[in-house]
């Protein structure tokens, strides 16, 4: 039977003021339907920041678990050298292996983060810095070089085991000199610009010269015929004089040519000078 009448009045309930002809009991029950949804929906969004919350916690977890790790193989690998293997790592950290590698996908992605540890804690942040000191060409040169020797020969232990890692190592040297050389080569292209000189060559010399000493340092730790306060002095002798000719010539390869320099009989890698030669120009 129907409980309605053609009027819209609710025979059990009187008309709701804000519906008219909705009967009360009916917008009330809607409203409670509409309001546990709300709670639901809420509770739900609420569980859901909850897990949120606890996956961002985790990952915090993971990635400070993980860097404790990184630093506690370079401690490794400074007291066993640079052959020092996974067992050592292990046991310094006092984890098994199978701990270890939860937090590593396997032993080439521990050695990748090793190595850019290493990278970016020992290798770059004293070369950057000297970069940003304002000196002149002379003293900025023996300082730059003097930054990088130094840091090579104070950890040797870690520059061994980045060399000692092959392919691995050979991206982690490439990436830092290529930071090294870029912004070497900013500096020195700027400058020869603000002078009105060609600065073409600003690239090209920025990785020569940060090829030559890295290559030059990396003989220096096999070899250590010298000190290193004499590497760096020969070094810088080098690269200084590199700058000092670029300047005299204006960056030009144009002007730096044979006929513009004063002959000399003196003479590091062309052929011996002879009688026959002609030092009067």
């Amino acid at each position: 039977m129907n409980n309605m009448n053609y009027d819209g009045a609710d025979v059990k309930g009187e008309r709701s003021d804000k519906l008219p002809g909705v009967p009360s009991t009916w917008v009330s029950a809607v409203s409670t339907a509409a309001a546990t949804a709300a709670a639901v929906v809420n509770e739900t969004r609420s569980a859901k920041a909850s897990i949120d919350g606890r996956k961002k916690r985790w990952d915090e977890h993971k990635r400070a678990r993980r860097e404790e790790f990184v630093d506690g193989a370079l401690i490794a690998i400074r007291r066993g050298g640079p052959g020092v293997g996974m067992d050592a790592i292990a046991a310094q950290l006092e984890v098994s292996k199978t701990v270890l590698y939860r937090h590593f996908a396997d032993k080439n992605d521990l050695v990748d983060a090793v190595l850019t540890k290493i990278a970016q804690s020992v290798l770059l942040p004293p070369l950057l810095a000297e970069l940003g000191v304002q000196r002149d060409d002379y003293d900025q040169v023996h300082a730059l070089i003097k930054a990088y020797v130094t840091s090579i020969a104070s950890e040797p232990e870690l520059y061994g085991y980045v060399f000692a890692q092959n392919q691995e190592a050979d991206s982690v040297v490439a990436t830092t000199e290529r930071v090294v050389a870029e912004a070497l080569a900013a500096v020195v292209g700027d400058r020869l610009r603000s002078m009105g000189m060609d600065s073409g060559g600003a690239h090209p010399w920025a990785y020569g010269v940060v090829g030559m000493v890295q290559l030059a340092t990396h003989w220096w730790v096999d070899n250590r015929t010298m000190s290193a306060e004499a590497l760096v002095d020969y070094l810088t002798m080098l690269v200084w004089g590199g700058l000092e000719g670029v300047l005299q010539a204006h960056g030009s390869p144009a002007k730096f040519t044979r006929r513009d320099r004063t002959p000399s009989d003196q003479r590091l890698l062309g052929a011996p000078a002879t009688e026959e030669d002609n030092f009067d120009g």
